[in-house]
């Protein structure tokens, strides 16, 4: 029996290493569930303003094509009207030739 009191006293060391070793890994694994909670709400707050800010961009990219495409119509126009005045000037500058031939 005195024989076995140090293989017990070692074995009862060991068993509350292991025991506080367990307690610590269960602490650690808490403490990683709660980081890892709040990374999963950050990276679901961060795709939503992804998400907003694509629809933003989508948003804006349609506008400005529709903002380009009233430029280009105002620009046919102009270039149109310029046409028209040119063809007027020639015209009346052939028709004063003419008269004066």
């Amino acid at each position: 029996p005195a024989v076995a009191l140090p293989f017990v006293m070692g074995a009862a060391v060991s068993a509350y290493g292991c025991h506080r070793i367990g307690q610590r890994i269960d602490l650690l694994a808490e403490q990683l569930r709660v980081a890892s909670d709040g990374l999963n709400s950050s990276a679901s707050c961060l795709a939503g303003e992804v998400a907003g800010l694509s629809q933003e961009v989508e948003d804006t990219r349609r506008s400005l094509e529709a903002r380009l495409e009233d430029v280009a119509m105002q620009l046919r126009r102009q270039r149109a009207e310029d046409l028209e005045i040119d063809l007027r000037v020639g015209g009346r500058q052939l028709s004063d030739d003419m008269d004066l031939l």
